[in-house]
């Protein structure tokens, strides 16, 4: 599995791979993580540190009814 990082600004776009300590997290877990991980806690909620983070549940693709 890749990261994938959009920078609006340079109009570019990078595959990375996936840390290893992301691994078993999904959604909110994974949000959170990244946010925890990558951005200043005293970022301004729109200025240019902060990020927008799209992340998958763990159960997507899956074929689990529910």
């Amino acid at each position: 599995m890749d990261v994938w990082r959009v920078n609006l600004r340079e109009r570019s776009l990078k595959r990375e791979p996936f840390p290893e300590t992301w691994e078993r997290l999904g959604g909110r877990g994974l949000s959170a993580r990244i946010l925890l991980d990558e951005v200043p806690a005293t970022c301004e909620p729109l200025g240019r540190h902060n990020k927008l983070v799209l992340a998958p549940g763990l159960i997507v693709g899956h074929m689990v009814e529910l």
